[in-house]
This record gives C-alpha cells, structure tokens and sequence, in this order.
C-alpha cells in the first residue's frame, strides 16, 4: 500500500504493482563503418503496466541506450589498375603480352578478404603481319644449323655464285686502269705554261720598237763599262 495526491491534491491510496519492465534492445540507425569495427546505437523502451485503477508503477532501472560494436570483420582488399609485365612475345603476328595487377587499393586489413579474380592476366599485342621472306617457313620448324644448310643448299651456292668475283677480270681490269693515259694537268705543264706567258709579252715589245730597245741597252751597257773603268783606274 503506497500514499499518493491525485490532480485535485486530494491523498489516495495506491497499491503498488512494481517496477517497469524494459522492452527488447533494438538497433538504432545503422554502424558506423563497414568494416574494421565499428559502433551502432541499441535503444530499449520502459514498459508500464498502469492499466488497473489504483495500480502504480515506478521507472526501470537502468539506462534506455548503449553503443554496441558491429562489423568488427577486415575490410576486404580492391585491385589496382593493370600494369604490362616485360616485354611482347614477338615483334609482329599476334604475340602475347602479361598483365598483372596488386590487391592494394586498398589492401585488405585485418585478415579481411583478398580481391576477387586473379591478378595476372594475358593480352594481345603486335597484331601486325609480319615480312614474308623466301625460307620464313623454316622458323616455325625445330631445325638445326646443318639441317637448314642442306635444305637449303641449292639457293647458297645460287647465292655464292653471283657473289664469285672473276680474278681475270680483275686482273685486266688492274692493268688496264696502270696503262691508261694520265690526263691530269702535271705541275711541270703549269710551270712552262707560266714562263711562256712572261717571254711572249717583251718578245712582243722588242720587235714592235727594236731601234729604242737597242738604244737603252747600249747605253746601260756604257754606263757598266764605264763604271768598271773607273775603280780599275782609282786600284792602280
């Protein structure tokens, strides 16, 4: 039995049925990460039961809220892009080429799980038909050195014999190239060419006035004469 004031102030006794019973734990908007351990609010309710007159309850004891951890798993790991490993296997006629790709973007943490798929990976590469050549056949054979010679032999020696330079001739051909004239201009043809173009011009100038041309010589050569004559005479 329990005393209590109704809404007019007036004391009344109420029997006291006991105290609030809480309802089930229910999530409350959702975790805060995805992965890696996260935190999510849990609510419960209060429940009352003061559906008979003269009945009491009191609150429950306790808290009506609490954050729970969730999804404490790893967080699973992402591909990188692809990136070309080496080189292609052939320069033309469809050749292959390795791709390979990391599981690091992100990687995954806590023992989360690895990317999907796998990370190597073949593509296409130098598409383009590559030069026919006359023995092309024979690559794609597993031959050896002698066995290719013998096959082939008959182009070789076709080969050889265009290649086979023909000693007589050559020989004639030395010989020839010794015996020819010279028709280089010689550097004793440029000297006489030279003297013949000083003589010509006082050749030509002698004879066009001679009696002049005596007539100075004779006259140097007076002088000469004369000038011996006196130191013969200032000796003595």
């Amino acid at each position: 039995m329990a005393l209590a004031l109704d809404d007019s102030g007036k004391l009344e006794h109420f029997h006291v049925f006991g105290e609030g019973h809480w309802g089930d734990w229910k999530p409350f908007g959702e975790c805060s990460t995805s992965c890696d351990g996260g935190q999510q609010l849990f609510t419960r309710t209060c429940n009352h039961d003061n559906s008979l007159p003269g009945h009491l309850s009191v609150d429950c004891d306790g808290e009506n809220s609490e954050y729970r951890p969730c999804n404490i798993g790893g967080c699973p790991g992402s591909w990188n892009c692809w990136e070309d490993d080496g080189h292609c296997s052939t320069s033309c006629d469809n050749g292959t080429q390795i791709r390979r790709r990391r599981c690091d973007n992100p990687a995954p943490t806590n023992d989360g799980d690895e990317c999907p798929g796998d990370n190597v990976t073949y593509v296409q590469c130098n598409i383009k038909e590559c030069p026919v050549y006359k023995w092309g056949h024979l690559k794609e054979l597993n031959l050896t050195k002698d066995d290719l010679k013998e096959m082939m032999k008959e182009e070789l020696n076709e080969m050889k014999s265009n290649l086979t330079i023909d000693s007589k001739n050559i020989s004639a051909s030395i010989r020839k190239r010794i015996s020819a004239r010279d028709d280089r201009t010689s550097a004793a043809s440029v000297g006489y060419v030279g003297v013949a173009l000083l003589v010509i011009p006082l050749v030509m100038i002698i004879c066009v006035d001679a009696p002049r041309v005596f007539a100075v010589v004779a006259i140097i050569y007076r002088k000469v004469c004369k000038c011996k004559s006196v130191k013969i005479a200032n000796a003595y």
